[in-house]
């Protein structure tokens, strides 16, 4: 019955509906909702107005599980990744779901094709930080400019010493090696094809090492 009349409440609301007010200051907050069916969770978060984002993410904090939100942003990646995203509701979703408490951060191609998104994302990842993650996997393919993408992972792969899995195809760089290699100790895979900014240098401060003349290039890339 809840599920009916939160379902028949969603088709009515529009952005300027008032009504929005009682989806997001549940209290206490019904724990029933965390297992609503993925797709009417989505139509919800979808669907709320960006007025409403604030209030809109702490209901989502703390009534929706991280392992169940980490599950959300990946569908909304799979569905929304590699359109016109004119509503930007990835953007959306991912301020509102995101934490970081999430244990694999998989970002595939379509969500490169995407700048603005993409960027967003990559600041979400970047900033915030209190303690360390619990995050096990981290996956990236990136098109957006080098120098964005390594600030921002330079500062999630500190306070993420958990990974096993990092692959980061086609933007990793040296410094970037380097926080990996200070700051993740328990690494089984690791992927940075295609990215020129790597060169044996990196490879040296991945494994925890110093090469033999920092001052140096060197010539040999990935």
């Amino acid at each position: 019955t809840k599920l009916i009349l939160l379902d028949s409440l969603l088709q009515e609301m529009t952005e300027e509906d008032d009504r929005w007010r009682f989806l997001v200051r549940f209290e206490p907050t019904p724990r029933s909702l965390v297992y609503l069916s993925e797709e009417v969770m989505m139509s919800i978060i979808q669907d709320i107005p960006r007025l409403k984002t604030s209030s809109a993410r702490r209901w989502t904090i703390t009534s929706i599980p991280p392992r169940v939100r980490e599950r959300l942003l990946e569908l909304f990646m799979k569905k929304f990744g590699g359109m016109n995203d004119h509503r930007k509701i990835i953007q959306k979703a991912w301020s509102l779901l995101y934490t970081h408490q999430m244990n694999c951060i998989d970002l595939p191609s379509t969500i490169s094709t995407d700048q603005t998104t993409l960027k967003s994302i990559l600041t979400y990842l970047g900033s915030g930080h209190h303690d360390d993650t619990p995050t096990t996997v981290f996956r990236l393919i990136s098109v957006v400019g080098v120098e964005e993408v390594n600030t921002s992972l330079k500062k999630f792969m500190m306070y993420s010493p958990c990974l096993v899995e990092i692959q980061v195809r086609r933007s990793a760089t040296d410094d970037l090696l380097r926080a990996i290699g200070e700051s993740c100790c328990s690494l089984e895979v690791v992927n940075f094809a295609r990215s020129p900014g790597v060169t044996d240098a990196g490879m040296y401060y991945l494994l925890g090492d110093k090469p033999e003349d920092e001052d140096s290039p060197m010539d040999r890339t990935c």
